[in-house]
């Protein structure tokens, strides 16, 4: 058998193996731009409410709530409202959001995928 450069077996067909290795760049490259890590939100939104006589609440400006999932905090404005965005919370996943104002602290429990309006937490007398 004649000996022919391209056909070496220690090195196989260089024009080949540079090809093929490019090819594998590209693909690497272009898959790393098409997978992208979720940007999917869930909002976490209500109002806070100081319990009042005779069931009357009056809204609570200035109250700290927070959540267990990525630790972001928000502050109730005038109204008592709040509005908190965090990762993708899943259907099956729970969430714990605490209020505090003053003295006052209150946790709520709630499910991720649960389809909800606005949270309306009433804050317990402050002991």
């Amino acid at each position: 058998m004649r000996y022919h450069p391209r056909m070496d077996l220690r090195g196989g067909n260089r024009a080949l193996n540079v090809a093929s290795h490019a090819i594998l760049i590209v693909l690497v490259l272009a898959g790393a731009l098409l997978i992208k890590p979720s940007r999917e939100r869930t909002v976490i939104e209500g109002f806070v409410y100081s319990r009042g006589e005779a069931q009357q609440h009056a809204p609570v400006a200035g109250a700290t709530v927070t959540n267990d999932w990525d630790a972001t905090t928000a502050s109730t404005d005038g109204r008592g409202h709040f509005r908190i965005s965090v990762p993708r919370i899943a259907g099956d996943e729970f969430v714990v959001v605490t209020v505090r104002a003053g003295s006052t602290e209150s946790r709520h429990r709630m499910l991720g995928g649960a389809a909800r309006g606005p949270l309306r937490i009433v804050l317990p007398e402050p002991r």
